[in-house]
């Protein structure tokens, strides 16, 4: 969901004005973050696998999550106790991640200019991609 978020927040609210980031293109926008920042992220990724893994092998680590609950990271509280509410609640986040991770790859596919709804991702890809391959040229709609 995140994702999702992350893509389209540029193209509708912008970009900060002081930032590095100067394009609304997320794909351009990749290259344009910079070195301190990618490393800021991967070392807070690091910090959550390794609490993650501290949790899973029940290494005790006051004050940073509780070990005593049922699932790894739930702030808010929301998790049932019962097995029927916890077989719903992860049916539920399995439909939203799958949701979320099908408009990853529609926002995905927009950006190169592929239409996964009205046309084939692949008719671009002869267009574009492999010309010197002798693949008949697709026309775009």
């Amino acid at each position: 969901m995140l994702a999702v978020v992350g893509w389209v927040f540029p193209q509708v609210v912008g970009t900060f004005p002081s930032g590095p980031v100067t394009t609304t293109d997320p794909i351009g926008a990749i290259a344009q973050v910079p070195t301190a920042a990618w490393a800021q992220i991967v070392g807070l990724m690091g910090l959550f696998e390794a609490a993650q893994f501290n949790w899973n092998n029940n290494i005790d680590a006051p004050g940073v999550f509780e070990t005593s609950t049922d699932v790894f990271f739930d702030p808010a509280k929301v998790y049932p106790k019962g097995a029927a509410g916890q077989e719903e609640m992860q049916l539920k986040e399995l439909k939203n991640g799958t949701f979320d991770v099908m408009c990853s790859i529609q926002l995905v596919f927009r950006s190169y200019g592929h239409d996964c709804l009205r046309r084939p991702p692949h008719a671009s890809l002869h267009a574009r991609c492999r010309p010197s391959l002798g693949w008949p040229q697709v026309k775009s709609s």
